[in-house]
């Protein structure tokens, strides 16, 4: 018979494969720590902000499984996993700035993806100007079922042209060759949005901006003229008593690289920032403990504290309680720990985990996936070369804590990392959580990362320390994982 700890499904490590194997985990297994009600309908927020596995991609999914079941709320994922960046540019013709097409270029890919959503709702008083302008773009080659990325390569052809058709009184039998137009049909599109009357709501997330993240600086300023859109967009919605909201989902450490003036305005009055820390000592009120408890509740149809029933009482040479020793091995992201979690359930051979099997656990974590995940952080901020070089000088190094210069000496020694490279990567790593530093006040140490205070800045300067996600996987590690 399996043991209850391992029928405990803790769930997938990305929300998309979560929604299609586990939904039920999404729906229920979910720790709202931002009211996602809120969020997509009264709250003036809309950007979203939080380290990759925060769980941004989540809230998404999971207000869309949701809506699912309810007949009046309507949720739709943009998914720039695909999006053509270099394309964008084309669509308004003629020469003037990217701070002037790139904001017109964005509303109509996203006003049209509205105009499909604002399509399915039966409440919709009159669909004669959504259903004209969907036949009519259809007509033109945009049929209703097209990405955004499809979406953007019709527009950005050169040889595109709109049908010959009439829409809602509007003679449109003209080329989209000048400047003027795509700026005339958008301007008519979100007419029509904000003119139209209907019950219920309407969400579009917008996820996926660094799926394929480049170091090309015209990828920052697009994705920096998308959000400054958003503002303008949700705005216009919400003074024209319109439910509908645009979320955008976005790594924290990407959009600080954003281009734009209002970045800051945004930050502050726009957004919200997933932050899954507690403090030291206070473990048992962490938000990732209550899901993974929540989740094993599902599973086996009972009130569970995994930690206290399935756990040794405490874990390393500290003798740390069990959920200080494994929040500790993490970044504090649900990503990060449920992961953890499933690797040690792999590792385990009984009914409960051994502390030989949660070490093992934890040494194939930081090899398998601890590892491969800070090299996908790095993907788009440095080559694959570089990224390969930089992990195997840290393990030529053979130091949890150390200086930069001790690592720039092994890095010199090859060539392919230039001096400021590698600490434009270290900077990048500290973003992300995978490095810190270390602080000597009163002639204690004190270790400072990202996770735990969102406002800290890497500091060349000063000792470097090693996450400890990474210490098995570079043969760090020593008794103190014991």
């Amino acid at each position: 018979m399996v043991s209850s700890f391992k029928r405990i499904k803790f769930g997938a490590n990305n929300a998309e494969k979560e929604e299609s194997f586990y939904p039920e985990l999404l729906v229920s297994g979910y720790v709202d720590i931002r009211n996602i009600d809120s969020l997509a309908k009264g709250s003036p927020e809309f950007l979203v902000l939080g380290y990759k596995g925060s769980g941004k991609s989540s809230l998404a999914f999971r207000h869309e499984l949701i809506s699912r079941e309810k007949y009046d709320e309507f949720s739709t994922i943009i998914n720039l996993g695909n999006f053509p960046y270099t394309l964008i540019n084309r669509i308004v013709k003629g020469d003037i700035e990217p701070e002037s097409k790139l904001p017109i270029a964005w509303s109509i890919i996203i006003g049209i993806k509205i105009l499909d959503s604002l399509n399915e709702n039966e409440s919709v008083k009159n669909k004669d100007g959504i259903s004209s302008i969907l036949n009519y773009l259809s007509q033109s080659g945009i049929p209703s079922t097209a990405t955004i990325d499809q979406i953007t390569k019709k527009l950005a052809k050169k040889t595109f042209k709109l049908s010959n058709n009439n829409i809602g009184g509007y003679e449109t039998s003209y080329e989209l060759n000048e400047i003027s137009e795509i700026p005339s049909l958008n301007d008519f599109i979100l007419k029509t949005i904000n003119e139209t009357k209907f019950d219920g709501s309407h969400t579009i997330f917008i996820d996926g901006m660094d799926d394929i993240l480049t170091k090309r600086e015209a990828q920052y300023q697009s994705l920096g003229m998308l959000v400054y859109q958003c503002e303008k967009l949700n705005l216009s919605f919400k003074k024209n008593n319109k439910n509908i909201k645009i979320i955008v989902l976005c790594r924290t450490d990407l959009f600080e690289r954003f281009h734009g003036a209002n970045k800051n305005k945004i930050k502050q009055g726009f957004s919200y920032q997933f932050d899954w820390y507690v403090e030291p000592g206070d473990y048992e009120n962490s938000k990732l403990i209550e899901a993974a408890n929540l989740r094993a509740k599902i599973s086996l149809d009972r009130e569970v504290d995994v930690f206290k029933e399935f756990f040794p009482t405490s874990l390393g040479s500290g003798h740390k309680s069990p959920e200080e020793f494994l929040l500790d091995t993490t970044r504090h992201t649900p990503r990060d720990f449920l992961t953890l979690l499933n690797y040690i359930q792999d590792q385990t051979k009984g009914d409960n985990p051994t502390r030989d099997e949660i070490y093992d656990a934890i040494r194939h974590y930081s090899e398998d996936y601890f590892v491969p995940e800070i090299k996908d952080e790095l993907f788009g901020y440095a080559s694959s070369n570089q990224i390969e070089e930089l992990i195997d000088a840290l393990s030529k190094l053979g130091q949890r804590e150390f200086k930069l210069d001790e690592l720039l000496e092994i890095t010199r020694s090859t060539g392919i990392i230039s001096d400021d490279e590698c600490i434009d990567i270290l900077y990048t790593l500290y973003q992300c959580s995978a490095l810190g530093n270390v602080e000597i006040i009163n002639g204690k140490s004190f270790f400072k990362f990202k996770y735990r205070n969102k406002y800290s800045a890497f500091e060349r300067n000063k000792k470097i320390l090693l996450h400890r996600g990474l210490w098995r996987a570079l043969r760090l590690a020593g008794r103190e994982l014991r």
